[in-house]
């Protein structure tokens, strides 16, 4: 039985309810899912037990798992592969970096210019700054580890001219930016997989352009258990048929990583 450890915030729904619907096909994998807000797990800490805890005091938040019980802390012996989700990790940390700079390349003028590898070293930046990796730098060497990074924005945001989050979006779709855009994501995250933070890339099939998400995968997405709808205008969460297809993903870079560790 192979035991796998999932910890995310709000974009780990996807994976959970697909794991509802294709868990059935997969008897020898057993998943756990333990989410938290990502503000809380940027204060996550190592014990010298072995233990994640979320966060020192004064914080008060806890892990829910699998939305059966409340702990404050993961124990992760016994299982074989901790996967994040999620928190905040993605191919906006490279947006942000467009927000401000700019390289030899890029079709929109503006911004301090700088060489490719300075842009990218400032897309590295934002990404540090994400509860994931946080959780990833303190889990590093001590297990399998796997980085599934949010998603794309659904293709309806692009169209959607009162949304104020997606106005970089549209601003590098409209100059014709998005694939040196992902070019750069696309390095950073080679390279954090070669650091021993596997990252899980978005598949291309899932995707109506270089920078946004098929709109199919987008929509009836599930806030929670009780099955409320998020907004109309919520591009950046994902539905189960995309947790569906990460899963997929996932269990395939499981299986490279135990043949690559000759298991």
């Amino acid at each position: 039985m192979t035991r796998v450890c999932f910890i995310g915030n709000s974009h780990l729904v996807a994976m959970m309810y697909a794991w509802e619907e294709i868990s059935h096909k997969y008897p020898d994998v057993a998943a756990d899912f333990y989410s938290e807000n990502a503000q809380s797990l940027v204060f996550a800490r190592m014990e010298q037990d072995g233990r994640l805890h979320v966060s020192s005091d004064p914080f008060k938040c806890r892990f829910a798992a699998g939305g059966r019980a409340e702990q404050d802390s993961i124990d992760f012996s016994g299982y074989d592969a901790v996967i994040i989700v999620g928190l905040l990790f993605g191919p906006k940390a490279v947006l942000q970096a467009y927000k401000r700079y700019s390289f030899m390349g890029l079709n929109r003028q503006g911004g301090q210019v700088m060489s490719k590898e300075q842009f990218k070293r400032a897309t590295l930046n934002f990404a540090s700054e994400t509860a994931a990796l946080h959780i990833a730098n303190l889990l590093k060497g001590r297990r399998n580890l796997f980085l599934v990074p949010c998603a794309l924005p659904g293709a309806k945001g692009f169209l959607d001219a009162n949304k104020a989050s997606m106005e970089i979006w549209r601003e590098a779709a409209e100059a014709g930016d998005g694939e040196a855009l992902m070019g750069i994501y696309t390095t950073m995250c080679n390279e954090l997989t070669a650091s021993g933070i596997t990252v899980v890339p978005q598949p291309s099939e899932t995707k109506a352009s270089a920078i946004s998400t098929l709109q199919s995968y987008n929509s009836n997405v599930l806030k929670n258990k009780t099955g409320a709808m998020r907004p109309e205008n919520d591009y950046s969460h994902m539905n189960s048929d995309y947790g569906a297809v990460m899963w997929g993903e996932l269990l395939a870079a499981m299986e490279k990583a135990k043949v690559s560790a000759g298991q």
